[in-house]
C-alpha cells in the first residue's frame, strides 16, 4: 500500500472515531499543540538557515585557507629555488677563490724562483765585476811597466 495513502487512511480514521469515542483531545488542544508544533518547526527551519550559512561560512574560511596554503606553497618553491641559486653561486665563487688561491701560490712560486734568479745574477755580476776590477788594475800593472 501506498505511504501517503496509509497516512490519509489513519488520518481519516482517526477523524472519524475521536468524535465518537469522546474521549480524544478537544479542539482547543490540538490547536494548542499544531501551534506549538509551528513554532518549533520554525524554530528548526530558522536553526538549519542558521546551519547553512555556518556551513557557508566555513567552506569560505577552508577556500581562504586553501588560498593561502597554495600561496605558501608557491612562495616557499620560490624561496628554495632562490636557496638553490645562492648555494650554486656561493659554491662557484668558492671554487673561484681556491682557482685565485692556487693561482696566487703558483704567482708566488715564480717570484720566490725569480728572486733566487734575480740573487744568483746579482752574484755573478758581482763576480764578473770583480774580475774586470782585477783585469783592469792588471791591465793598468802592464802598461805601467810597458811605459
Amino acid at each position: 500500500m501506498n505511504p501517503s495513502f496509509q497516512r490519509l487512511s489513519i488520518a481519516a480514521a482517526l477523524t472519524l472515531a475521536i468524535p465518537l469515542a469522546g474521549c480524544g483531545p478537544s479542539k482547543s488542544e490540538l490547536a494548542n499543540e499544531i501551534s506549538t508544533l509551528k513554532e518549533q518547526l520554525a524554530q528548526r527551519q530558522t536553526e538549519g538557515k542558521s546551519l547553512e550559512q555556518q556551513v557557508a561560512s566555513a567552506r569560505s574560511e577552508i577556500e581562504t585557507d586553501r588560498k593561502a596554503l597554495t600561496d605558501a606553497r608557491a612562495a616557499a618553491s620560490a624561496a628554495s629555488r632562490e636557496l638553490a641559486d645562492i648555494k650554486a653561486s656561493a659554491e662557484a665563487a668558492g671554487q673561484a677563490l681556491e682557482q685565485a688561491r692556487a693561482d696566487r701560490t703558483i704567482r708566488d712560486n715564480r717570484i720566490t724562483e725569480l728572486e733566487r734568479d734575480s740573487r744568483q745574477l746579482a752574484q755573478a755580476l758581482e763576480a764578473r765585476t770583480a774580475d774586470h776590477e782585477k783585469l783592469r788594475a792588471e791591465l793598468a800593472r802592464i802598461s805601467d811597466a810597458a811605459r
